[in-house]
């Protein structure tokens, strides 16, 4: 009865409650410099006659994002960080990102600039560690 109460418990523990893509991208955009300008004006509204301002984002910089290369993350697992470093990167236009692999302790990391950012994709993992470029 008590190990039952506890594998409850634990469960509910660590189920995570919010997405981790959606909390991530919040965290993004909410980084993100915006401002609104007339020029070009909204195109969603002008075809309802409605001119309204346009919101111009810039680059965030850079960015450091840590991958999880422990046993316990798969190689589906990595493909879909991968996916939303990429999705992160065409949404807020970083200068520059580095990828930082670990699990204990650092095993690589990785610098993309906005021209090898599909380099990203390339990653293969190799003996349980992303491999190098």
């Amino acid at each position: 009865m008590l190990r039952r109460m506890l594998t409850g418990r634990y469960a509910k523990a660590v189920s995570p409650k919010q997405d981790w893509r959606s909390v991530t991208r919040a965290f993004v955009a909410a980084t993100t410099i915006s401002d609104y300008r007339w020029t070009p004006p909204n195109r969603r509204h002008i075809s309802s006659g409605l001119y309204l301002p346009s919101v111009e984002r810039s680059g965030v910089g850079t960015m450091v994002i840590g991958v999880d290369t422990s046993g316990s993350v798969g190689k589906e697992e990595l493909e879909q960080f991968a996916a939303e470093i990429t999705a992160i990167s065409d949404e807020v236009q970083p200068d520059r990102i580095y990828v930082v692999y670990c699990d204990a302790a650092v095993n690589s990391v990785q610098e993309l600039h906005r021209l090898n950012l599909s380099a990203l994709n390339q990653r293969r993992r190799r003996n349980g560690f992303p491999a190098s470029l």
